[in-house]
């Protein structure tokens, strides 16, 4: 797999690298070292990423339906995060 490949997987399941390490259960930092050199990805994870990125792809969002929420935790419409 290449960076930019693993890059297009990642936006397109809308995940980050630390989103990614917790869905596996992996040391974040582990993942920032495939990010950077996804040759070291073992191929059980690279074709789960492939087929889960297909699957979202395949399935998107139900017809009319508007998030309230983006995936990175921010209102719609400019509005801020709640703060924890």
């Amino acid at each position: 797999m290449t960076q930019d490949r693993f890059e297009e997987l990642l936006g397109a399941l809308h995940w980050g690298e630390r989103t990614l390490a917790v869905v596996l259960g992996e040391h974040w930092t582990t993942v920032r070292r495939w990010r950077a050199d996804p040759t070291r990805m073992p191929d059980n994870v690279e074709r789960w990423l492939e087929h889960a990125a297909k699957s979202l792809l395949a399935h998107p969002l139900p017809k009319g339906w508007t998030p309230q929420v983006s995936y990175e935790g921010r209102k719609r419409h400019g509005q801020a995060a709640e703060e924890d």
